[in-house]
């Protein structure tokens, strides 16, 4: 997952992220020496391998699927082998006897099998394709589309975002007008007249001013109204920096607010958890799987719900339509659940992680599920691109340094005795 330091040092590199895109400015050669020359990188999937070679005859594309081997797009067994999987990485320039003499570049790892057409294209120095919903094409690797976030629960509730940057398991919301619309999910609000519901997320903040939203939707009038709320005290009806609660409304126009002095907004990242079963005037609310002491303002019955009429917002609260008090902050791994989750379902899904998959705990009355990367099912694994120190051709590259992965899984290369060959 890429993190800031990452993408500092992508842009230090000279590599560009704009509109989801990442750009290497040239298919970097590397030269290898045929005696201890490698490149050693993770690598998350082997479905397809692809790069280009010459050992002299000239430059050949070579691609692996699932075993089956092409040379330049045309299925044949390979003469030699160019690298090695081992212990979860892989080698290249090294077959795991003997190392390659000659040129390699434009290295390319998916956990998707590529079609005949996708391997020709791959193989044409002007080819672009589509592979599994992501444009590829060089000396570009263009990631997959950010328009939408994926919902990874089994309710389909995926979300726009909007002026969002995300893609790599963070939403970095600038507090301005970065939001992630979800849809009015379903039946869930019906749902809450006798039921519970629990919300959950990752979130980092230092943003302690004044009263804000950290998700939320609110019918016209004096209705139906769930939002997570941020800096704000219900028991003493103030703003407090570092709280976290809850404001619930109903058909009724009948009120349950609750919250906690969470200290949660330090600059680290915390996990926020948030019960409740409104019917019987109760809230929990958790920070890094231990339960706060909470307090409440109007605590009302609140039991004669309707379904949303506008769209779940995450990063602000959608006031009947409107973008209202967007909070700024990261925020990873967010739920909600139609059910009122136990101390131990709350505590393993903090000890598991902000990586932590779908079926951490039960997904049984999962509503929604964001873990903020994009398009994870269809997923181009490497594509490295150059040095993240400048080289000229020729140069040996210092063992050690990195060969830069412009997909967003940031598997990048380490090298070993390894020369700048240029740019193809």
């Amino acid at each position: 997952m890429i993190r800031a330091a990452t993408i500092a040092l992508l842009l230090a590199a000279g590599i560009t992220l704009a509109e989801g895109v990442v750009q290497e400015s040239g298919r970097q050669v590397y030269i290898f020496n045929g005696s201890t020359s490698k490149i050693t990188c993770d690598q998350d999937g082997t479905n397809t391998i692809a790069f280009w070679a010459n050992d002299g005859g000239g430059w050949i594309h070579y691609a692996n699927v699932s075993g089956t081997q092409y040379s330049n797009a045309v299925e044949q067994a390979w003469a030699n082998n160019y690298y090695n999987l081992t212990g979860g990485n892989i080698e290249w320039g090294y077959n795991g006897s003997t190392y390659f003499t000659g040129s390699m570049s434009g290295f390319f790892m998916s956990t998707q099998d590529a079609s005949a057409a996708e391997i020709r294209a791959l193989a044409s120095y002007r080819g672009s394709t589509n592979f599994n919903g992501q444009a590829v094409s060089y000396p570009h690797a263009i990631q997959p589309d950010l328009t939408s976030v994926p919902d990874r629960s089994s309710a389909g509730n995926d979300g726009t975002p909007t002026d969002l940057t995300w893609g790599a398991g963070v939403g970095a919301f600038d507090g301005s007008d970065d939001y992630v619309s979800s849809t009015t999910l379903g039946g869930f609000g019906n749902s809450l007249d006798a039921g519970g519901a629990s919300i959950a997320f990752w979130v980092k903040s230092t943003y302690t001013n004044d009263i804000r939203f950290a998700c939320g939707t609110k019918n016209v009038g004096l209705t139906t109204f769930f939002s997570v709320v941020v800096n704000y005290n219900y028991a003493l009806g103030a703003n407090a920096p570092g709280y976290i609660g809850l404001a619930l409304r109903d058909d009724d126009s009948l009120v349950l607010q609750a919250s906690a002095n969470a200290d949660a907004f330090d600059g680290a990242w915390h996990h926020a958890v948030i019960t409740t079963t409104p019917s019987a005037q109760t809230a929990t609310i958790y920070l890094d799987g231990s339960p706060l002491s909470v307090g409440y303002g109007t605590r009302n019955t609140v039991d004669n719900w309707s379904n949303f009429a506008f769209p779940f917002y995450w990063g602000a609260q959608n006031n009947a339509g409107s973008l209202n008090l967007p909070f700024e902050c990261e925020m990873s791994n967010a739920r909600i659940y139609d059910d009122v989750l136990t101390s131990n379902e709350v505590a393993t899904l903090y000890a598991a992680g902000m990586d932590a998959p779908a079926d951490a705990i039960s997904t049984n009355n999962l509503v929604l599920f964001y873990d903020f990367e994009a398009d994870k099912e269809n997923k181009l694994v490497l594509a490295l691109g150059p040095t993240a120190a400048s080289y000229s051709t020729g140069d040996s590259i210092t063992n050690g340094t990195l060969i830069l992965d412009t997909s967003l899984e940031a598997n990048h290369g380490t090298a070993t005795d390894v020369t700048v060959g240029g740019v193809r």
